[in-house]
């Protein structure tokens, strides 16, 4: 067993803590709030930020770590840099800055030729001309944060002001981009980038909301995504081709893809596992493949071979502050269903709006044997 350095204690990083855990593992935990709840799992627990170079490298140094590892978007920053000076199997420091902004991951995609939406960067202090903007309507988003925090769909110049300002806010280097807004069903495609492979476990199909149809807030996943044969293959191929225009390996990738009437359109790139409960829950549900497993082996350059052994079909209801009173009665009817595998709901504020994940207010996880019988779980 090895000594594992895990960046990040909060409800996200904690199925990956208990995992590696649960194989053994010496487990250390970085986080900055001494009160992370992934902290009280930990067998050494480091109060340090994710993001401080420095002070990861010199407590991964202290406990001679054999592996270290992160389920949150800009941490791999950290991953890159001090599995390179530690010489530990982690991928590498120009693969975890385009995975981790958005402007150089557009422009690395653009250079490859993959389908890409139009965009343009702003930077902190630039001001935005509009005629740069090629097509209505647009998406604005900050160039380096997630969650769909700050980003919103725009219609016009005057829109456009103002959601960059609301961009602004959730960006740690205030930079922006406008970029076009492609219609048609979203994606995600979770895949373990390994010893120079590709595997894509599973493709995941999304649904959206959000305030006057502004924000992009995903209020269900349900895996297999409902596709043809067809757009399988396209999604996977382009999926494939960005991985390997980026470079990745040694780390999952959680790849968005919308299938505009011209075909999948690469939307976004993440160098770790899907969040939203997909590779935590829905995805060993529905395929038996352990994607929390995969990573961890992978930090400690142990053999991953992920196969599928399940054929079912799992997919997770969020609650939202529209949908919050029918969500509570249909948690209530499922009480003791043998589809049920565990909800979560939190009390409705007075007042709330639907601009990002962090407004859901809890969620209920289902799993069945066909689509509609999936379907009947999760529509309340």
């Amino acid at each position: 067993m090895g000594k594992l350095l895990i960046l990040g204690a909060s409800d996200i990083q904690v199925p990956s803590i208990i995992r590696a855990k649960a194989l053994g593992h010496t487990v250390l935990v970085a986080d900055y709030d001494p009160l992370a709840p992934g902290l009280a799992h930990a067998d050494v627990p480091v109060i340090t930020s994710t993001n401080d170079i420095e002070a990861i490298l010199k407590a991964a140094k202290l406990h001679a770590v054999h592996g270290i590892v992160t389920t949150s978007d800009f941490p791999v920053r950290t991953v890159a840099a001090v599995g390179l000076v530690l010489g530990l199997p982690v991928l590498s420091n120009e693969a975890a800055v385009t995975c981790t902004d958005k402007y150089l991951q557009r422009e690395l995609m653009a250079k490859a030729s993959l389908p890409t939406p139009w965009f343009f960067n702003i930077r902190k202090h630039e001001r935005v001309d509009p005629c740069n903007v090629a097509s209505w309507p647009a998406v604005v988003k900050p160039v380096d944060s997630s969650a769909s925090r700050g980003v919103s769909r725009v219609d016009n110049e005057t829109e456009l002001l103002s959601a960059i300002e609301l961009a602004r806010l959730s960006s740690r280097s205030e930079a922006v981009i406008v970029e076009e807004y492609i219609s048609g069903p979203e994606f995600s495609v979770e895949v373990l980038c390994h010893d120079g492979q590709v595997d894509i476990i599973a493709i995941t199909g999304k649904s959206t909301a959000g305030e006057d149809g502004r924000f992009f807030v995903e209020t269900r996943h349900v895996i297999p995504a409902d596709i043809t044969p067809e757009e399988d293959i396209a999604i996977r191929t382009l999926t494939k081709m960005a991985v390997s225009a980026c470079g990745l390996n040694h780390a999952a990738a959680h790849v968005e893809v919308k299938f505009s009437p011209g075909g999948p359109v690469l939307i976004e790139m993440a160098a770790r596992l899907g969040g939203d409960h997909i590779t935590s829950d829905l995805v060993p549900l529905a395929t038996g493949v352990d994607m929390v497993e995969a990573i961890l082996n992978m930090a400690l350059g142990l053999p991953v071979h992920p196969t599928r052994r399940l054929q079912r079909f799992s997919g997770i209801q969020f609650v939202t502050p529209s949908n919050y009173a029918m969500a509570e009665n249909k948690i209530r009817s499922l009480q003791g269903h043998p589809g049920l595998c565990r909800f979560h709901l939190l009390p409705k504020p007075k007042h709330s709006e639907l601009r990002s994940s962090m407004d859901r207010l809890g969620f209920w996880i289902v799993v069945a044997d066909s689509r509609p019988e999936l379907t009947s779980l999760l529509d309340c």
